[in-house]
């Protein structure tokens, strides 16, 4: 996905699956470093150490997951790491990353392109959607369980961009309820 997907669907999760109340300024400050770090693994050299597909790079995302979800209290720094994480467990589940490597790259990269127009076009759409239809549960699952079911899940079915996108949204409410928040331990 395009780093403006990236940006646009964590918006999406974050801002339309719970009525938040009107947070502290930590928390603010820890939104916007949460939405900064779903870019900045297309901006950095991790992108070639660590590839945006699961066989490559799985093992380094729920690493990373577990290293920040163990902490009693996380700060900024974490909050950048888990939107980087994000971004790859979204690219998990993006049609264009499914082979394990980047393919004809002509059709990766348009692929992307319309993904990410298609959240363009239906942002407001996507928006009613989502309010109405997402919610976090209080799972029984720890959320790095949940976030592995998920993938098992969009793994089973047949991919297209309501449910990559779907998917991705569900993950990123994951992570950021559940993880970053801590909003149902």
């Amino acid at each position: 996905m395009k780093k403006n997907t990236h940006y646009r669907i964590a918006r999406l999760s974050v801002e339309n699956i719970i009525p938040t109340e009107t947070p502290a300024k930590s928390r603010q400050l820890s939104k916007w470093a949460f939405y900064i770090g779903t870019i900045l693994p297309d901006l950095s050299f991790t992108q070639f150490t660590h590839p945006h597909y699961y066989e490559k790079s799985s093992d380094y995302v729920f690493n990373k997951l577990y290293k920040i979800e163990n902490k009693p209290a996380k700060g900024i720094r974490d909050a950048i790491k888990l939107g980087e994480m994000v971004h790859y467990l979204c690219d998990f589940c993006c049609f264009a990353h499914l082979g394990g490597s980047i393919g004809k790259i002509s059709e990766h990269l348009q692929y992307e392109r319309n993904i990410g127009q298609y959240v363009l076009d239906n942002y407001c759409s996507l928006q009613k959607i989502i309010a109405s239809v997402f919610s976090i549960d209080e799972s029984t699952k720890a959320p790095i369980e949940q976030i592995k079911y998920e993938l098992e899940d969009y793994r089973n079915k047949e991919p297209g961009f309501d449910w990559d996108i779907m998917k991705s949204i569900r993950i990123t409410a994951i992570i950021y309820f559940e993880i970053l928040r801590n909003e149902f331990a």
